[in-house]
This record gives C-alpha cells, structure tokens and sequence, in this order.
C-alpha cells in the first residue's frame, strides 16, 4: 500500500466568499480523484486475499474431514475383512467380491498401503464380509 500523505494544502482550496463556493486547484483535484481510486483499489485487494483465504481454509478443512472419514472407514474395513478372514479363506472372498486373488491377499496381508486401496474395492469387500456376518 502506498503511504498516504495529505493531497491538500490550506493554499489548494479557495473559498469565494462572494459567491459561496470552495474551489480547488485542477491537479489538486485530480491527486483527489487518484487516491480515491487507490483506495477503493487496496480495498477491493484486501477484500480478494481475504476471500482468498477463506477459501482455501475450507478447502483445507474439507480435505481433512474427507481424509479423516476415509480413514475411519478403512480402519473398520480392516476390522471386518481381518476377522472375516479369520474364519474363511481369501479364495472365498476373491470369489465372492470379483475381485483377483493377489489383489484381495495385499490389501488383507497389508502389503498394500491402505492410500493405494480404492473405495469401490473395500466396498465390495465390507459388502461380503458384511453379507457373511448376516448370515450367520
């Protein structure tokens, strides 16, 4: 932001007692205008980093909330397929998801980092196991 000083001196403005007017030198005028418009300016800046900011602390909140919740679901998922797994075999639930045999042994042997595991797959996953366990 530019450092304001004052665009008027007592001598700039002319006050005509006669008629009632206060006039003002033509370049004082315009030094007027200008920092006006460099005010609105800063204002409209300061208003767009602003908003700017917010934007991305929600994006950010919301990134976290979605990596939280996927998270909670992951860990349960594990849970389930750990102890479905426990009492049926991985050829059961590679039959039973559609999904191949190595992938369905890296994701319950954890070779596979829970990041790289798409959602659709624990789902068909939770799906199975939770299918089983109403079953029983």
């Amino acid at each position: 932001m530019k450092t304001w000083k004052p665009p008027l001196d007592k001598k700039d403005v002319h006050y005509d007692a006669v008629r009632g007017e206060v006039s003002l030198k033509r370049e004082k005028f315009d030094a007027m205008v200008q920092l006006i418009r460099d005010l609105l300016e800063e204002t409209h800046q300061a208003e767009n980093a602003r908003d700017t900011a917010l934007a991305r602390r929600r994006r950010a909140e919301t990134k976290a909330n979605v990596l939280s919740a996927y998270a909670d679901v992951m860990e349960e998922a594990n849970q389930a397929i750990q102890s479905w797994v426990d009492e049926n075999t991985i050829q059961e639930l590679s039959r039973r998801t559609q999904i191949p045999y190595a992938t369905c042994h890296r994701i319950i042997r954890e070779r596979l980092p829970k990041g790289q595991v798409e959602t659709g797959t624990v789902q068909k996953i939770l799906k199975a196991t939770q299918a089983n366990a109403e079953n029983m």
